[in-house]
């Protein structure tokens, strides 16, 4: 279930708190779960069309990506077998459709790449309208990478705006080195043109 879904269930509990008091409590849960299955049902219609057949959703995180006060959505899907992972970038319109903004092969690592550390994708996370996503990867020497995209409105896309990579010796924490880039150091890319780094 992505978090578009649970954020709704939040707000229709929190809506039943307030007026449990004025309605029994019989009456109130026939609605919830109504009103729950409707949003499931609503949430996977959502997004089904957009996923590839035989693959399925590693991760979902919703937020506002291009600044309409909508909430958008990424998706990142994985197949058993296959090394991509597909990265999709979903925008909501006025009519709360949801839309492929932007796919990428390359951003998120196949699940065999991570040595001893096991898949190496961690996480992505939003904060406005730039999203973050991090990897952690390797054995004795390890990596962990992040890069953030930003949105631009006057080409409706986002760019790589910062590269953090931090190295680490499992023996020597003291080797720790942290390589922070931006700007011109990272040339010009945006989501739809990466093409991986590392």
């Amino acid at each position: 279930m992505n978090q578009l879904v649970i954020f709704v269930l939040n707000a229709v509990v929190n809506v039943i708190e307030k007026i449990k008091t004025c309605f029994r409590w019989q009456t109130i849960i026939p609605f919830l779960l109504l009103v729950c299955s409707s949003v499931c049902a609503y949430a996977q219609e959502d997004v089904s069309k957009f996923i590839p057949s035989g693959y399925t959703i590693l991760d979902s995180i919703s937020g506002d990506l291009n600044g309409d006060k909508r909430p958008d959505l990424i998706l990142v899907l994985q197949h058993e077998g296959e090394s991509d992972r597909p990265f999709l970038l979903l925008i909501r319109d006025q009519h709360q459709q949801l839309h492929l903004a932007a796919r990428n092969n390359y951003l998120i690592f196949p699940a065999d790449l991570g040595g001893t550390m096991g898949d190496p994708y961690i996480k992505t996370t939003i904060n406005g309208s730039c999203f973050t996503v991090e990897h952690y990867y390797g054995s004795r020497d390890r990596v962990r990478q992040q890069l953030t995209f930003c949105y631009q409105p006057s080409i409706q896309d986002w760019v790589l705006q910062q590269e953090v990579t931090t190295r680490e010796d499992a023996i020597n924490p003291d080797a720790t080195k942290t390589v922070v880039k931006k700007g011109k150091r990272l040339g010009y890319t945006t989501i739809k043109t990466y093409q991986g780094g590392e």
